[in-house]
């Protein structure tokens, strides 16, 4: 097995827990003693894929919710609407071409890629 590790997107990023990072970089340490490949890589445009999936996972959380948004308004609290409604500002071809970058940026797999709280 070969895991790709992208130190310099995800583990310089910005409010990154220090606990997850390490928790991360433990798990990497246990792929390797079981005779994992660990590398460090690079994911070009990985700034592009971030926002690509943020306009994609949008605008498909709003085709979920379409109907319910519609017949159940106030069941959805202030933010989730507006979130949703971002959503909803999004044309299919933009969210065919955002997943297409997303899916172009991907480097090995799998990808320890810790997130922040």
């Amino acid at each position: 097995m070969r895991v790709g590790v992208a130190r310099p997107w995800f583990f310089d990023a910005e409010g990154l827990d220090p606990h997850v990072a390490r928790v991360v970089l433990d798990a990497v340490d246990v792929l390797r003693e079981i005779g994992a490949t660990v590398v460090d890589v690079e994911v070009p445009y990985a700034a592009v894929a971030q926002d690509a999936n943020v306009v994609t996972a949008r605008s498909e959380a709003f085709a979920h919710h379409r109907r319910t948004l519609a017949s159940r308004w106030t069941d959805y609290g202030r933010p989730t609407r507006a979130m949703l409604g971002l959503g909803a500002l999004v044309a299919p071809a933009t969210t065919w071409r955002c997943s297409g970058s997303a899916r172009r940026s991907a480097g090995p797999s799998p990808r320890c890629t810790p997130t922040s709280t």
